[in-house]
């Protein structure tokens, strides 16, 4: 796929978007059995989806983004005729499987100059700047993404990858737009199969062009593409264009964050004023799929510039319907990161230092997605899960800081009270189970009773220090982070960090009434994965597969499921041969069956 980072939107992601779809027919596939314009059609504008491959009826494209987008967005598209062009499939692939191919431009242009004879250009460019709005290429062949062999025995390098690119010179030098009759230019674009799979002729399922789609809207890659780790799995439809069932046909939500990038969402954010007569608030967050008023929930002010909190409840209904378990999702953003490639984890070595732009903090602290492992019940927080305020114990509210670590302050208890809301709210779907109850602690970060973080704001912060100064100490003096200084992670140099125990690891206990009043029993290891396996029915760790751009295809057999990992590295410029990653087991968590003792209650 292709990012966001660094640019604006690519296109509008509000009102009418008109677009067009080119479908291209190799020249050596001109006796296969293809979708006919009419199932495309229906594939993309349907507004209940079409007789899928898989024998269902699911969303098309248009419905999926009208859902994601609260009915923001109404993606409109023409499907023109097929067009034949004059080269083989393996011709312009050139064994690269499309992309940085000595002759893939060549495809692009003379598809586009055989659809100009058919289609008014001009129709398609709403805004009048004089480029086409939104285009999608689906071409004869199966898609690379599912790997190996088709049923035509064409390997997946000479058949082509789905993605979203740019249009350059045949030579692949220069960037340069096609420009048809009417004058309307096309520089961006994205491609995948018209097919389902790898043999027959049906019409392609949903996720995929759904992924590319939410590229040509501005949102990147929230997978791993160098393929060590999961990303944040099906748990948003940048990483995983599959969904739950495997089939394309039910890809998975947007990512909150992703809704909040293309503005479909609300934000409601805490602030810490809310803290200003008490350590301790009683709120709640809705279920997102709700169209009346969607929101997150938001909490920055503890974090540095850029390093934020987004908290999504999730059910398992719609597209996400066959999700592990409804839940809150909790969300641990940093800005200043550019992808999700550089994975880290409590123990490897490298974290906090290393970790991703978007990663899902998993209510079971096991770090699952980092080490490889697929989505599971276990990611999501429900009643009785604790977010702590800790740098041991996890899942942590800790903040990045530059990859020093520092307690945030922020703790968390999930909590269901049915009544709460039933005189006074009735939320969209008639009851008053969709939403969950949250206590948040918040205690000063920063204070000599939970973190003192030695280090100075450097002469680029311009006066932003608490001391009215261009120089200032992060110590006691200041009340939270950004009283220090404006701009951390590119202004501000850190040294020593050193938090009292929080938890206090030397009041050990076997359950809390071996603690304080405001203190919870903590338990890691298998002794609290007996006490959440009480909470919910656990499934077993399964593997993660997928890759590049659209992210191949996962298999659904059993020796997928046990951790198996595989993807192609290769970027635009080519590929390197397909490599698989294998982990041997789940890794047992850090601490050992006895290790309890006491944290602060949120």
């Amino acid at each position: 796929g292709e990012g966001r980072r660094g640019r604006k939107l690519t296109v509008a992601t509000t009102g009418t978007l008109r677009n067009l779809v080119v479908p291209i027919m190799f020249a050596d596939h001109v006796n296969r059995t293809v979708p006919t314009r009419a199932e495309l059609e229906l594939l993309w504008n349907a507004d209940r989806g079409h007789p899928s491959y898989y024998g269902s009826t699911n969303a098309s494209v248009r419905s999926f983004f009208a859902a994601q987008s609260y009915g923001a967005l109404d993606l409109n598209t023409t499907v023109g005729p097929w067009v034949v062009v004059s080269g083989s499939e393996s011709y312009y692939c050139g064994g690269v499987s499309g992309p940085g191919s000595d002759n893939w431009m060549e495809l692009l242009r003379e598809a586009l100059n055989l659809t100009d004879a058919y289609v008014d250009f001009s129709e398609f460019d709403q805004d009048g700047d004089g480029y086409i709005d939104a285009i999608a290429f689906m071409h004869s062949g199966y898609g690379a993404e599912y790997g190996g062999y088709d049923s035509y025995g064409t390997y997946y390098d000479d058949r082509v990858w789905s993605h979203k690119w740019l249009i350059f010179d045949d030579d692949n030098y220069y960037y340069d737009p096609w420009v048809g009759a009417e004058g309307v230019y096309v520089e961006d674009y994205h491609i995948e199969s018209a097919l389902a799979g790898v043999s027959g002729g049906n019409v392609s399922a949903v996720g995929v062009p759904a992924h590319e789609t939410a590229h040509f809207l501005g949102l990147p890659d929230l997978y791993d593409t160098d393929y060590s780790s999961s990303g944040i799995d099906t748990w948003g439809l940048m990483a995983n264009s599959w969904g739950w069932d495997y089939t394309g046909e039910l890809p998975p939500s947007l990512s909150g964050w992703s809704k909040v990038e293309l503005g479909w969402i609300n934000v409601w954010e805490l602030n810490s004023t809310w803290f200003n007569n008490s350590d301790k608030i009683t709120t709640y967050v809705d279920e997102i799929h709700d169209p009346w008023w969607p929101y997150v929930m938001k909490v920055a002010f503890p974090y540095t510039p850029g390093e934020y909190l987004l908290l999504e409840y999730r059910m398992a209904l719609e597209n996400d319907r066959g999700q592990p378990a409804d839940g809150l999702l909790v969300w641990h953003i940093d800005e200043t990161v550019e992808n999700n490639d550089d994975e880290g984890y409590y123990g490897d070595g490298t974290f906090p230092s290393s970790h991703y732009q978007v990663a899902l903090i998993q209510a079971d602290g096991a770090f699952d997605l980092e080490q490889g492992y697929s989505a599971d019940s276990g990611d999501v927080f429900i009643e009785g899960d604790r977010l702590f305020n800790s740098l041991e114990a996890h899942p942590s509210s800790m903040g990045y800081l530059g990859g020093v670590g520092y307690t945030s302050g922020l703790a968390m208890t999930v909590f269901r009270e049915g009544e709460w809301l039933a005189e006074s709210w009735t939320t969209s779907w008639g009851d008053h189970d969709n939403y969950l109850m949250l206590n948040i602690s918040f205690t000063n970060a920063t204070s000599t009773a939970n973190a003192t973080i030695d280090g100075s704001c450097q002469d680029s912060c311009g006066g932003q220090g608490s001391n009215g100064t261009a120089s200032c100490w992060c110590d006691s003096s200041c009340s939270f982070w950004g009283d220090c200084c404006d701009d951390f992670d590119d202004h501000c140099d850190y040294g020593s960090s050193t938090a009292s125990p929080t938890p206090d690891e030397d009041v050990f206990c076997s359950d809390d009434n071996d603690c304080g009043s405001d203190e919870y029993c903590y338990c890691s290891g298998e002794e609290e994965a007996r006490r959440r396996r009480k909470l919910r029915a656990n499934g077993s760790k399964g593997g993660s597969t997928k890759s590049g751009r659209s992210g191949r295809k996962p298999s659904s057999t059993s020796a997928a499921k046990k951790g198996r990992h595989s993807g192609n590295s290769g970027g635009f410029g080519g590929h390197s041969s397909a490599k698989t990653h294998h982990h041997a087991g789940k890794r047992s968590l850090l601490f050992t069956a006895d290790s309890c003792y006491c944290v602060d209650n949120a």
